[in-house]
């Protein structure tokens, strides 16, 4: 997905759209399968901390955007 169309849709949730978050959505958009922390940090290559992952992921799921499996 474009990042344009990512930050659209973070706003109109009425989340900021920031630079990691997105980061995290072309990550889950791209593979569209579930992945363990460890993979996600993998894939990061470490641009976000441990912490801000699993944050990112509660804001993503508690707003619907991303499915907690």
């Amino acid at each position: 997905m474009n990042d344009l169309i990512l930050k659209d849709m973070l706003q109109a949730r009425g989340l900021r759209a920031t630079a990691s978050r997105i980061l995290l959505l072309n990550l889950f958009n791209t593979d569209h399968i579930a992945l363990m922390h460890s993979e996600i940090r993998s894939h990061l290559q470490n641009k976000v901390d441990r912490v801000s992952v699993y944050r990112i992921v509660a804001i993503l799921v508690a707003h619907k955007i991303l499915r907690f499996c």
